[in-house]
Parts: C-alpha cells; sequence; structure tokens
C-alpha cells in the first residue's frame, strides 16, 4: 500500500498532470485562488506546488506579474531531447544489468498495455508511453535518474498531444514501435541495449518530423536522420523518413 500523500505533495502532482496533459496550456498564468479553489485547497499547498513546479522548469515566475506555465522554445526542446535520448540510454544499459524478472515481465505487460492504448486512442498511448519509458528508468533502482527522465520527457509529450490532430498521427506508426526495444531490454546485451532505446528515441522523432512536413509545418526539433521505431538499420537509407 502506497503512504498518503500530504496537500502539498498531491497539489503539485496534480497540477504537473494538469501542465503535461495540457490542461494547463504553456503561457497560462496560474491564478493561485483559483487553482486551489478548483483542487479543494487552501492556496499555500499551491504556492509551495508553483515553487516545486518552476525548479522542475516546468513554470517561469515573472516579477510583478505572476507564475505562468513555461512556453518551450525550439532550442530548449531540442536540449530537452539530447537530455532525454543520453538518460534513457543509460536506463537501458542498467536495466540489462540490474532488472529483475518480475521487471522484465512487467515491461512486456506494459508495451502490450501501450499498444492496447494505441489502439483506442493516440494521446493515451503517448502516456502508456511514458509508463513504459518511466518503468525502465526505474528499474535501474536510481531515482534521480527517473526524476530526470520524466521531466526530458515533458515537453516534448506536451508538444504532440497539442498536435496530435493537426499531423493526422496514424495508430498503425506507433502499434509495435516498442517491440525490438523490449525484446533487446529482456535479453543480456547492456550496449545493444543503449544502441536500441537510441535507435528508438531517434526514429520516433524523425517519424513525427516527417509528418509535421507533410502537413506543412516546421520540424518540431532537428535531429540527425534516424531509422523508425523498432525497424533494423538495413531496412531504412539515411534520411529516409516513414
Amino acid at each position: 500500500m502506497k503512504p498518503p500523500t500530504t496537500l502539498h505533495e498531491d497539489a503539485y502532482r496534480r497540477m504537473k498532470a494538469m501542465i503535461v496533459t495540457g490542461e494547463l496550456a504553456p503561457g497560462t498564468k496560474l491564478a493561485l485562488r483559483s487553482l486551489a479553489r478548483q483542487l479543494g485547497t487552501s492556496t499555500m499547498p499551491i504556492i509551495e506546488a508553483v515553487r516545486r513546479l518552476e525548479h522542475d522548469g516546468l513554470v517561469t515566475q515573472v516579477p510583478k506579474w505572476g507564475a505562468y506555465v513555461k512556453e518551450w522554445t525550439d532550442a530548449e526542446k531540442l536540449e530537452a531531447f539530447h537530455i532525454r535520448r543520453a538518460l534513457e540510454g543509460e536506463a537501458a544499459r542498467l536495466f540489462v544489468l540490474r532488472a529483475t524478472e518480475e521487471q522484465k515481465r512487467e515491461l512486456v505487460a506494459l508495451n502490450k498495455a501501450y499498444d492496447q492504448a494505441t489502439e483506442r486512442d493516440l494521446v493515451a498511448g503517448f502516456e502508456a508511453d511514458a509508463r513504459i519509458h518511466i518503468h525502465i528508468a526505474r528499474s535501474s533502482g536510481f531515482r534521480r535518474l527517473t526524476q530526470l527522465i520524466e521531466l526530458s520527457k515533458i515537453p516534448l509529450t506536451m508538444f504532440w498531444k497539442l498536435r496530435v490532430n493537426v499531423v493526422q498521427l496514424q495508430k498503425s506508426d506507433f502499434i509495435g514501435c516498442h517491440e525490438r526495444l523490449v525484446n533487446i531490454l529482456r535479453g543480456g546485451d547492456p550496449d545493444l541495449a543503449v544502441q536500441a532505446m537510441w535507435d528508438h528515441v531517434d526514429g520516433t522523432l524523425s517519424l513525427l518530423n516527417g509528418k509535421l512536413l507533410s502537413a506543412g509545418e516546421s520540424p518540431s526539433i532537428i535531429t540527425p536522420p534516424a531509422r523508425i521505431p523498432g525497424q533494423p538499420a538495413d531496412q531504412l537509407s539515411l534520411g529516409e523518413h516513414s
């Protein structure tokens, strides 16, 4: 059983979820009293939550104007991507070295749940994707690594949730995209696991940027060409997008 959360912790978690889902959109001013009424608490837990969210990089304080949900520049999204890529590669390596058989079985179950969620709804699929990656990180046993990966994923997750209808993403683009990664993580080669994670992260972003270009928008982040999620290198030429 999980211990009960404090009012401060509950406000922090709920406000972070509201930011990630877009309920509190980038640029939104955080009205403390209104949020307190909405969450059924006093303003003190909201003030503390705002401080923590600012520390996480999700909220910006503007002197004399108050706190706003952070608006991410292209440079900041690019930075978040490279931080995520580096950290998740290490998490994959540690998963192979440290994960228990139970954690490996849970990874398989989370992957199945991801495919099922994506079949129902792409936004639900994005959330299920986050659960896979956080599980991989948690299985390392390093709490701070997990926190950093979670934070680095937030701006990218927010971006795609806001554009899921604009770029006409297809469920078939994502169902099964973790299969190769999961199979390699269940094996015994930590170096191969790092490369598989990089392939997965790079390939997903390459696919999404290709969709943006097709929709007439600028890519969210410019990255080196990569193969699509789960596809072996010999099946996609350099620079080709799905």
